[in-house]
């Protein structure tokens, strides 16, 4: 489960490196509901556990280069 979480938490990120960037709770609950999960408790704590997981790691991810400096020739 834990590896199903990673992939969902890396496709978050790759999402948020778009122009519409989805919300943290939008892909915590499509990988609850990706996993089979049933309406209730279960998914309210399925969303929960996957939000703290996307939100570690987008802390946790690498930043992108920075720019070179200077005008472009």
């Amino acid at each position: 489960m834990r590896t199903v979480i990673s992939l969902v938490a890396a496709a978050a990120m790759t999402a948020g490196a778009c122009a519409h960037q989805q919300s943290i709770e939008d892909a915590a609950r499509a990988a609850c509901v990706d996993q089979g999960v049933q309406p209730g408790p279960e998914m309210d704590a399925c969303i929960e556990e996957n939000e703290e997981t996307i939100r570690r790691a987008r802390e946790y991810r690498t930043p992108p280069p920075p720019r070179p400096s200077g005008r472009p020739r």
